[in-house]
């Protein structure tokens, strides 16, 4: 566990002969783990620091370092909302559309605010499970861009039946 700007984040140290990505250690771990207890970083070691009595030492172990990629802008209302909301949450500039909001020190409870939010201000349903699945931010946009179309739509509806309703009152 290392304390991060935005809560306590679990690091993986790995110490392996072959060469893992972080997607498949992650994804061999959520296999046998809850989504809460798989490592949000995972950070390759030829060998575990010990100390002089042999036993590890955890005082040694590099410091994670939370990293975005390359920023690719938002472009919908919809990626535009879920960027400002992630760096809202996260305390985090410059989140683009192919961030991972784990990697970027985001924690299920930092991804339950952002989801109960979603649902306040967008009418947004999503399954936690969802959020966690998604490896991005354009992912996540992609999965739900229906479900948000059909909710905007079915707002401008009902907003023009109130205008509507607002002529007919003036009319009287």
């Amino acid at each position: 566990a290392h304390d991060a700007q935005t809560g306590t984040q679990l690091v993986a140290y790995v110490v392996s002969q072959l060469s893992l990505s972080d997607v498949t250690l992650a994804e061999q771990a959520s296999k046998h783990l809850p989504e809460y207890m798989v490592p949000t970083i995972w950070i390759s070691l030829d060998a575990m620091p010990l100390s002089p009595n042999g036993k590890r030492d955890r005082n040694a172990l590099p410091a994670p370092e939370w990293h975005s990629v390359a920023y690719r802008a938002p472009q919908s209302e919809l990626e535009i909302w879920f960027v400002r909301a992630w760096e809202s949450v996260l305390q985090h500039d410059d989140i683009g559309l192919d961030d991972n909001f784990f990697a970027l020190g985001g924690h299920s409870l930092l991804a339950t605010k952002v989801v109960a939010k979603a649902q306040q201000e967008m009418g947004l349903s999503i399954a936690l499970r969802d959020f966690f699945e998604a490896k991005t931010l354009q992912a996540l946009t992609d999965k739900l861009q229906s479900s948000y179309q059909q909710y905007s739509e079915q707002e401008t509806d009902e907003l023009d039946a109130m205008a509507a309703l607002m002529d007919d009152l003036e009319l009287l």
